[in-house]
């Protein structure tokens, strides 16, 4: 039997999807495994709030 990956998705890793950055390599080959059944994914209780202010604070920049 073999033990899922399991990773947790922060907002500093999910805004790196839509900003350049150094790490959105690494970024978009996390994402890649969305559609692996051997991956899980877990987001924070506050993740969608976190997305909304820093969107705001780089659209503002």
């Amino acid at each position: 039997m073999t033990v899922p990956l399991r990773w947790v998705l922060d907002t500093n890793i999910c805004i790196k999807q839509f900003i350049v950055d150094p790490l959105t390599p690494k970024v978009n080959q996390l994402f890649d495994c969305l559609d692996d059944p051997a991956v899980e994914f877990f987001v924070p209780d506050l993740f969608y709030i976190e997305c909304e202010v820093c969107s705001l604070e780089v659209c503002s920049s």
